[in-house]
């Protein structure tokens, strides 16, 4: 057995006696065993309660208050407080010789239904403040010996003290972020990665691939001060990093990149070798698996090869800069203009909702001049189609009277595929594109 006084003086007074009753559990069930251990029953049986009736429960500040009246005796009022890992009672009785009495085992015995009763429900420690007469943070039912409580839904699911949030099922946390390797001061070593990239319309073109780089920051630790070496497998460098598990595998597939670019080699832009033409759709699947896990690399930056020899031992300094890294948020559509006696056919892309048909463009990726950010195509085919248009300044020109082959021939395959769009001549509005509509705005001769 064991008591103790707690201090509720805005209840009750300070002097007033608490029996505890410890749980022996962390599930905040109060069993029939252990409260058998706090009682020496004068009946021939412990759970003998038939003569016992309790009256309606009162509840206030975290306090239970209820009437217990044990074999017509009179009737005595019961003070119960839920605690984390105790129950303590107070009776009117004052506990003689601070053992538990009668009223307090027979009415917690009612109030269990005989049986062992998990309390969770009924803990709620600390959210007593009222506003109006009325619990700030609970609704709060009570109906008979029932008292039921709900969180108001304005503050979501509350946290309780030592035991959580009031869940049907706790979720669990197994599979943790990776934590990033961040200097906390400049002048520091650091792995970061470069963008190997050149321009698709220079004479000698390569596969777009990433390599890991050692460099060191500036003072500030917010740039990259020089650069060391570039990390490949076929010439080792000793550096002092220790790589995540993301940098572990970036590093791996990135040496894949690397030989695949290497073993195709620098082309001719259009005049593309058949070991281009089969690499690209390889490299195009391993870009879309890496992107989303180098943007959240600290150090990314962008080196143009200028169509001169990629593969050197470290980036250089002067070629590189901050770059982003993106991945379907690309869209592609298209518009076409009246001129009067031709049509222009204009490429638009947009990235989100930003227009960035202005674009420099490399093999596999749209480059946003203003943010320096890599967009990878959706497809193969947006980069066939976007290379097309990109080569003549990202329109074309169809003279009035050849309209309706256009339209046959080209036209009508794209609009099956993509957004189209047209403005007639002299106006500003622009509608959907309908072949019908053209014809009909169009006073010139549209034959073959």
């Amino acid at each position: 057995m064991s008591a103790k006084n707690i201090q509720l003086e805005t209840i009750i007074p300070p002097d007033t006696f608490f029996y505890i009753i410890p749980f022996e559990n962390d599930d905040l069930i109060l069993t029939k065993e252990v409260l058998y251990k706090h009682f020496e029953s004068p009946l021939k049986t412990k759970r003998h309660t038939d003569r016992t009736t309790i009256g309606s429960i009162i509840y206030g500040n975290d306090i239970f208050t209820v009437e217990v009246t044990v074999r017509y005796e009179q009737r005595k009022n019961l003070m119960v407080h839920i605690g984390r890992d105790e129950i303590s009672v107070s009776c009117e009785c004052g506990m003689p010789g601070g053992l538990l009495c009668q009223h307090a085992y027979y009415g917690l015995f009612k109030l269990m239904h005989y049986r062992d009763i998990d309390l969770k429900r009924y803990y709620w420690p600390g959210f007593n403040h009222q506003k109006k007469n009325k619990n700030t943070y609970l609704d709060i039912t009570v109906n008979g010996h029932n008292v039921s409580f709900e969180p108001k839904k304005e503050y979501g699911n509350l946290y309780r003290l030592g035991l959580g949030f009031n869940f049907f099922e706790t979720p669990t946390f197994e599979k943790k972020i990776e934590q990033k390797i961040i200097p906390s001061y400049g002048n520091q070593e650091i792995l970061g990665y470069a963008m190997v990239w050149t321009w698709l319309t220079l004479w000698s073109v390569h596969l777009p691939f990433i390599i890991p780089f050692i460099g060191k920051t500036n003072l500030g630790g917010d740039d990259i001060f020089s650069y060391h070496r570039y990390l490949r497998n076929d010439k080792p460098f000793h550096h002092h990093q220790n790589l995540t598990e993301e940098q572990i595998y970036l590093n791996e597939i990135d040496n894949d990149m690397f030989k695949l670019s290497k073993s195709v080699g620098r082309q001719a832009d259009g005049k593309y070798t058949e070991n281009w033409i089969n690499a690209r759709p390889k490299l195009f699947e391993i870009w879309q698996q890496i992107i989303p896990v180098l943007k959240n690399q600290r150090y990314l930056v962008s080196t143009n090869s200028y169509g001169l020899n990629p593969m050197n031992d470290r980036p250089r300094k002067m070629d590189t800069e901050k770059c982003q890294l993106s991945a379907g948020e690309l869209s592609i559509s298209f518009i076409l203009k009246d001129r009067n006696d031709y049509f222009t056919f204009e490429i638009i892309v947009k990235a989100g909702e930003k227009d960035i048909t202005n674009l420099n463009k490399a093999p596999l990726f749209v480059i946003d001049k203003e943010d320096n950010t890599f967009h990878l195509v959706n497809s193969l085919q947006d980069e066939k189609l976007i290379n097309f248009f990109y080569r003549r300044a990202n329109m074309s020109t169809v003279l009035t009277e050849h309209f309706v082959d256009f339209h046959n021939r080209f036209l009508k395959p794209l609009s099956e595929c993509y957004p189209v769009a047209y403005q007639a001549f002299g106006t500003k509005k622009i509608i959907p594109y309908e072949f019908n509509n053209v014809i009909k705005t169009n006073s010139k001769n549209h034959g073959a």
